[in-house]
């Protein structure tokens, strides 16, 4: 996710060079990529508390995402307060996390050029398309995708279970329907 804090300037020198670039947003379902974020995190603190040596690694690459060191990425003036007051160790925190992240990426690219959203969830269901629809951004014959056989995947019940508040369902069907691999 730190990338896209920088896309946008790699994206311009690039051009003004010459150069074709192309940026991929995977996102997923905003509670399975909290959840996932919130177990990243949890793995994180308990490594950096039992070795010392990983936290001062992870400051050294700068990188906060996660752990004892946790800081807040994101691109527009958010009102951070209640945030950063909230429990890092709960779902809802990431969930918060996630919103703000991709409410700021969606309205900082999804209108420019060569910025692709792509679902996680739809290349689940059909994986096929989802990587013809890469490929014929990028230029890689077809016969190369369709030589690749990918398993489908059925999300737990646990995880299709949560219900989500209106904004994170919203973003994320916004999200949906911009995306290349969106073919309904």
């Amino acid at each position: 996710n730190n990338h896209l804090l920088r896309a946008k300037s790699i994206h311009q020198y690039d051009e003004l060079h010459g150069n074709k670039v192309f940026t991929f947003i995977p996102f997923r379902n905003p509670y399975n990529q909290a959840k996932s974020l919130l177990n990243q995190h949890l793995l994180l603190v308990d490594l950096q508390k039992k070795d010392e040596f990983t936290l001062d690694y992870m400051d050294f690459l700068l990188h906060h995402e996660f752990g004892l060191n946790h800081k807040i990425s994101i691109f527009k003036n958010s009102n951070l307060n209640e945030l950063k007051k909230s429990d890092m160790n709960n779902v809802e925190y990431w969930l918060e996390i996630w919103y703000l992240f991709y409410e700021s990426v969606y309205l900082e690219f999804s209108k420019m050029n060569n910025m692709y959203f792509f679902c996680y969830e739809l290349f689940l269901k059909n994986p096929n398309y989802s990587l013809k629809q890469i490929n014929g951004i990028i230029g890689i014959p077809e016969e190369i995708t369709n030589s690749i056989e990918i398993k489908e995947f059925t999300p737990k019940a646990s995880d299709q279970d949560y219900t989500l508040n209106q904004k994170y369902l919203t973003l994320y069907k916004n999200l949906m329907s911009i995306s290349i691999n969106n073919h309904g």
